[in-house]
């Protein structure tokens, strides 16, 4: 089964799609082991490994980092940050086709400017007109050569220069109405994210947790909270890389000041990471073959 199309069945059968954020193969390896249906790739998490910022990635970079995820776990759903499809139709149009062919299940596509400003993390933030992202939402739904693929509108209207809650509103039913298989609201907290679903009836929607200067200002809502108020895609962009890069800090900090490395569980936790590696596999292999004279 192509994964699209266990997507697109998840989340018509209530299925919740939880996925948590990834930054590499590894990292996805590791969600998938723990048990999770689903994966998600953002800009943030593919882009500031490369030592940049997600406009400054382009699809090429994007893609490549999307198909060398789905090698390792193509059993698993995957959604992927499409940024703003990468320019206007004809642009969008390969950018699709080349996200289908890396085995992705699905992308959510946005309302900002292309090409992004730099700026938008800090908040500033500008938007297209409404009828340009609706030719962004039509061309990537003709360029699908997979029907169920999964096409998510994204909308910046909260947190854009002369945006609202209203505003989200109003933008996400013209794009449900475009054809969007879900549309993405980037509310500021959960009770905000429930107006927009009791707004917003039929067309699935998708939750970004956790991200943004707004978030540390809301209570984080569990899972099952956000399928309660209508969120049968839920993703965590950012945390798996924050925390990472956290604990790279805090060790090597460590081995700067202090002159010796923390290697309390060094060996157990290295053991692990040969095991999401296939490595007995590889041994397997070698013991029946290549070793197997060497005794």
């Amino acid at each position: 089964m192509r994964m699209s199309t266990r997507l697109r069945q998840m989340i018509e059968s209530g299925e919740q799609f939880v996925g948590p954020g990834v930054h590499d193969p590894l990292s996805a390896k590791l969600v998938k082991e723990l048990g999770f249906n689903g994966l998600y790739l953002g800009g943030f998490s593919s882009s500031a490994p490369l030592v940049t910022m997600e406009p400054l990635m382009t699809m090429t970079e994007q893609v490549g980092l999307a198909a060398n995820i789905t090698k390792v776990v193509g059993d698993l759903p995957l959604i992927v940050d499409g940024h703003t499809a990468y320019g206007d139709p004809v642009h969008v149009t390969r950018a699709v086709r080349e996200f289908e062919a890396a085995g992705v299940a699905g992308i959510h596509i946005e309302d900002q400017f292309f090409p992004k400003r730099a700026s938008y993390h800090k908040g500033l933030k500008h938007m297209v007109p409404v009828e340009v992202m609706q030719e962004r939402i039509d061309a990537a739904l003709r360029a699908r050569r997979d029907p169920d693929f999964f096409i998510v509108a994204r909308t910046e209207a909260r947190g854009a220069v002369g945006g609202s809650l209203d505003e989200v509103i109003r933008r996400l039913q013209l794009y449900a109405e475009a054809g969007a298989d879900a549309v993405m609201p980037m509310p500021y907290g959960a009770e905000e994210g429930k107006k927009v679903a009791d707004a917003i009836t039929d067309t699935p929607l998708m939750w970004f947790s956790g991200l943004g200067p707004f978030a540390e200002n809301a209570p984080e809502s569990t899972i099952d909270e956000l399928k309660e108020i209508g969120y049968l895609i839920v993703t965590y962009p950012i945390l798996g890389l924050v925390r990472s890069i956290e604990t790279l800090e805090a060790v090597y900090s460590g081995l700067k000041k202090n002159g010796i490395a923390d290697v309390e569980n060094l060996t157990e936790r290295y053991e692990r990471i040969m095991e999401l590696i296939d490595a007995p596999a590889f041994y397997e292999i070698e013991t029946r073959t290549t070793e197997r004279d060497q005794a």
